[in-house]
């Protein structure tokens, strides 16, 4: 018989008939496994000795049977290559001794660790969970088929934002049909009141100024901000046709949020940019996006030089991908130049913005070096089933037309001990988010022991999103 492609990891077989040894099943991985298919397609037919010293004649036809098929793509090995011959529950290890299917890694990491990069964490480094609280380690069988591991092609999504176009003429402005209904009509429309129209104010009415007057963030009571969130609330479930809950988590004390990104794991394909997109209701007509990622040739880290709008198969050969956003900065010049007060840093070091404060001058824009804040032209667009009810008030709530708005760390999850939307999402295990002031994070450790470095440092910004390689 030909050689035999391997079984790497948690081969299940089936008894074919009255085996004197039957082959014991391994446990069953925390999460389903994905089958990825083989690359070569073939089927590969085990005989019966293999793992049984007797079997029923009468089931074998020519020596062999197909009984327990399987694709297989894993080079020209032998069942008892990966798992140990008395106990199928256990894998053999090449320096000697044997492991569990807990720690699969160990076997796996041994061809596979210049992919890996981090088998001693599970595969890839991925993990799910809080930052502040227990994570969950991903194993190599909890995504890979062990028969055939090979992974699918990765192809980047589509370029979040449209190529350049030439800007379209402005037509020209027509009075309005209807009062406006943004801060500066209302104003304009305030002194035209009477005593008689007062006395017949309806529930629109009554909202209208309520919103156009309600005082900053930081002048609200809990009184005050009760009746917004009510009304926000009541808002929200009208647009997206179900429950909404705007929150108002405080900030962490003592906590200094910050984001370490691996520019080796990085791979390019936008996962981060979508699931940013979807978590912070971002407009979809015209495209909003927190998160832009740069493709730049090995070697320089200019993100002038680099190509926004890349497609086609991710990593290409000779490039390396940098995700942009919010550096959250601990002097960040936006809020020196916002003329309201609009914008602020907190305590926990998230610079933030109150929506229904923003005259939309845009004079934050022009000063971040990091065009990493956005502005809505126009009442964004978002489909009642998209928009994500669990909302915060200073952070992912839908935003009115005319306001800038800008990453937040995700707040209304990493301040109650959750990772933001975009880690979760990272398939490469590259982003990594925790508390600077934490000695026991990640991010901490990164920081100790890596040679990370920062965009635009020597405008002396002192951001809090650092990178580096492996």
């Amino acid at each position: 018989m030909n050689a035999l492609p391997a079984v790497a990891v948690a081969l299940l077989l089936v008894a074919c008939g009255d085996a004197s040894s039957p082959v014991a099943t391994g446990p069953s991985p925390s999460r389903g496994q994905v089958s990825l298919g083989s690359r070569s397609g073939k089927v590969a037919a085990f005989p019966c000795s293999q793992c049984h010293a007797q079997v029923d004649p009468a089931v074998v036809a020519g020596g062999q049977t197909k009984k327990h098929a399987v694709a297989l793509a894993h080079g020209p090995l032998a069942c008892t290559t990966c798992h140990e011959p008395g106990d199928m529950d256990r894998l053999r290890l090449a320096a000697g001794g044997t492991t569990s299917f807990d720690t699969v890694h160990a076997l796996c990491g041994q061809c596979h660790v210049e992919k890996a990069r981090a088998w001693a964490f599970g595969a890839h480094g991925k993990s799910i969970g809080g930052w502040s609280g227990p994570r969950q380690r991903f194993v190599c069988t909890d995504c890979h088929s062990p028969h055939a591991p090979a992974l699918p092609m990765v192809v980047a999504k589509p370029a979040p934002v449209p190529p350049r176009r030439r800007p379209q003429r402005r037509a020209p402005m027509t009075r309005p049909t209807e009062p406006d209904r943004d801060r500066r009509g209302f104003l304009k429309l305030l002194g035209l009141g009477t005593a008689a129209a007062a006395a017949s104010t309806t529930t629109a009415c009554s909202t209208d100024w309520d919103r156009f007057f309600q005082k900053h963030y930081k002048e609200m009571t809990p009184v005050d901000k009760a009746l917004v969130f009510a009304r926000l609330e009541a808002e929200g479930k009208a647009r997206a046709g179900r429950p909404v809950k705007i929150g108002d988590p405080p900030p962490v004390e003592g906590a200094a949020f910050a984001f370490a990104i691996s520019l080796s794991l990085c791979n390019g394909n936008r996962a981060c940019v979508y699931a940013c997109v979807e978590e912070n209701n971002q407009g979809r007509d015209p495209a909003i996006q927190y998160i832009k990622v740069v493709e730049l040739d090995r070697g320089t880290l200019d993100p002038e030089k680099g190509d926004l709008y890349y497609e086609g198969e991710v990593p290409k050969p000779g490039k390396v991908y940098l995700p942009m956003q919010c550096n959250q900065c601990d002097d960040p010049p936006c809020v020196k130049v916002c003329p309201v007060e609009a914008t602020w840093k907190e305590r926990d070091g998230i610079v933030v913005i109150d929506y229904d404060w923003c005259i939309g001058c845009r004079y934050c824009m022009a000063a971040c070096p990091y065009e990493a804040r956005r502005f809505n032209f126009t009442e964004p667009k978002i489909p009642a089933r998209e928009i994500n009810p669990h909302q915060g008030y200073l952070s992912n709530r839908p935003r009115p037309r005319g306001v800038v708005e800008k990453c937040h760390f995700c707040l209304h999850r990493t301040r109650l001990g959750n990772n933001p939307a975009c880690m979760e999402a990272c398939t490469t295990g590259a982003r990594k988010f925790g508390d600077l002031n934490d000695p026991t994070s990640e991010v901490a450790q990164i920081l100790k022991e890596k040679r990370v470095f920062v965009l635009r440092e020597e405008l002396a910004t002192h951001p809090r999103v650092f990178y580096y390689f492996d």
